[in-house]
């Protein structure tokens, strides 16, 4: 029994989950990736070093499935321009239903965006890398997304 809590209290004191106050989620980013600010906004977003950001928006999602979200979403997130959707397809995770859309831009950027419906808005989780690191990060924060977790 002793051993058994001793591992527990090992697990809890390496958790590196952050409570994110302004986006009103709770997340453990990948390892190597490090929580550098939090801003109230509008929009308010959680900001971690190398280029993964949490926003929460307040705006609703256009109807349509993910087609539309991606097609929305340069706009919907100012995001800028000379984006072309990659992929997008729906589907789910812990934190509930999902969108997830890859983007490339013109320079040769690619970024992942999972966007999550809220009951008044969205929370977009941004990752944006060049292409030449762009897949092994990648990978290591959609591995990272069991462990998100938002208000409603």
């Amino acid at each position: 029994m002793r051993r058994f809590a001793l591992t527990l209290l090992l697990l809890a004191a390496c958790s590196s989950e952050k409570q994110l106050a302004h986006v009103h989620a709770r997340y453990e980013p990948p390892n190597g990736f490090e929580l550098t600010s939090e801003d109230p906004g509008p929009p308010p977003r959680a900001n971690f070093r190398p280029g993964l950001t949490i926003t929460r928006y307040a705006t609703d999602l256009p109807q349509g499935g993910e087609d539309a979200v991606a097609a929305a979403l340069p706009k919907l997130a100012d995001l800028g321009g000379g984006w072309d959707v990659v992929s997008a397809r729906a589907g789910t995770l812990p934190v509930g239903p999902v969108v997830r859309v890859e983007l490339r831009r013109y320079d040769g950027v690619r970024a992942l965006h999972y966007v999550v419906p809220r009951a008044h808005g969205f929370l977009l989780l941004s990752f944006s890398a060049p292409e030449a690191t762009y897949g092994p990060l990648e990978a290591r924060v959609e591995q990272s997304l069991i462990h998100l977790k938002a208000d409603p």
